[in-house]
């Protein structure tokens, strides 16, 4: 008798508390949100905006094919198999995550976004792209504190991006720590991966190439920053709501 009951109770405790949490989540995110409203300043968002768009997917898109193309060069071709297993897992678990929970937008939104709240994909990708060039960095590189600053460089980007979202309104608190936990995950199956490859000697990290491969990887790269901060100049914001609402419910419009 007690063992029939503890199936029907135990349950019901469980989804009880489970429920509890997830509120507690959702009161959390919320009050976040309407924090960050409140104080969100006009001259603040051109900054956020621009540490935003180093996480749109044609920008990611285009730094992956350099990044793919620059390894190749320097005699790293394997270690693209890390970087795609990362980049492209991060892609699809974002795709199915948003599709699964289906969250809105915060109404405190700055930007219009066309997909969902939950996870992140800003802050996935941040962590399982960003995070894996910080990584081929380190690896390629001998002196320690060199690689202390690059560890340090690459975890403030991939925060500065995550606060981005929240700044702007797009995401709540739990979407992007959400979106770190999965960036994280393909970040290390990545690495996984790399390291797999590079202990059966098909990665030398500090091997040597020809001064005209390591010519046209520079230039490919000055030509991907100078890109990224040439698209990232021309992101606008235009005010289409009353000044006094900024604080509340601001309805800005990205302009393409």
């Amino acid at each position: 008798m007690i063992d029939t009951l503890a199936t029907f109770i135990l349950p019901s405790i469980e989804d009880f508390h489970l429920r509890a949490y997830w509120q507690d989540i959702i009161a959390l995110d919320h009050a976040v949100a309407q924090f960050i409203a409140a104080f969100r300043e006009p001259p603040v968002l051109p900054a956020l905006l621009w540490i935003t768009s180093l996480g749109e997917p044609r920008v990611v898109g285009a730094l992956l094919l350099v990044a793919c193309l620059v390894l190749w060069l320097t005699q790293r071709k394997y270690a693209i198999a890390g970087l795609l297993a990362s980049s492209l897992g991060a892609a699809v678990f974002v795709t199915l995550g948003k599709l699964a929970f289906q969250r809105p937008r915060p109404l405190e939104a700055v930007l219009i976004e066309a997909s969902y709240s939950f996870p992140s994909g800003h802050a996935t990708i941040a962590v399982a792209f960003y995070g894996f060039l910080g990584y081929v960095l380190i690896r390629c590189t001998a002196r320690r504190a060199l690689r202390i600053t690059l560890l340090v460089a690459s975890g403030v980007l991939v925060l500065a991006m995550g606060l981005s979202r929240i700044g702007l309104g797009v995401h709540y608190l739990s979407d992007v720590w959400a979106g770190y936990l999965l960036g994280t995950l393909c970040l290390l199956v990545g690495i996984a991966l790399n390291e797999w490859l590079s202990a059966r000697g098909r990665i030398v990290w500090n091997g040597t190439t020809t001064a005209r491969r390591r010519t046209v990887a520079f230039a490919l790269v000055f030509a991907a920053v100078v890109g990224v901060l040439i698209h990232a100049s021309t992101r606008s914001l235009a005010t289409d709501a009353h000044p006094g609402r900024l604080g509340k419910t601001p309805s800005f419009l990205l302009r393409a």
